[in-house]
């Protein structure tokens, strides 16, 4: 498991602390893995819960993840 510091637009993390927003699309330049732990600005913490490679639609080196399971604040 490895912790990612992420920026993230606060509209958008305020749609993930409230629920309507579980899954991400990001570029993979930190080697993701499920379990893995996402760190955003305001000190909250999220697991990868799944994650898949979007190669096969025509993102190269993106990755899509589900996103859950608080870990911090």
């Amino acid at each position: 498991m490895k912790e990612h510091q992420l920026k993230i637009k606060q509209e958008y993390l305020e749609a993930i602390k409230s629920g309507k927003k579980t899954w991400e699309i990001r570029y993979n330049d930190r080697n993701y893995h499920e379990g893995d732990v996402l760190v955003f600005p305001d000190g909250s913490k999220y697991m990868i819960t799944y994650l898949i490679p979007l190669d096969s639609i025509g993102l190269p080196n993106f990755v899509g993840m589900t996103i859950g399971k608080v870990i911090g604040k």
